[in-house]
């Protein structure tokens, strides 16, 4: 996450009612092979959840450089 090509807040709605709204990460992969979508949900000044990482889809890299 901390080389993100592409960061998205308030990305998607939220997984459980009442809660945050995740932002997108498209960065690649630590070995740099494959690009990777991470959504999280960050709380200030500390936490961090991260609940979804996959190779990123080419409809989300899209949607990703929409917003950007």
């Amino acid at each position: 996450m901390q080389n993100f090509l592409y960061r998205i807040e308030k990305f998607d709605e939220p997984r459980i009612e009442g809660g945050q709204r995740p932002d997108l990460f498209i960065n690649p992969s630590r070995n740099r092979q494959m690009m990777l979508e991470v959504m999280a949900i960050i709380t200030p000044p500390a936490d961090i959840l991260i609940f979804h990482v996959m190779e990123a889809r080419r409809k989300i890299i899209d949607i990703a450089e929409e917003r950007q």
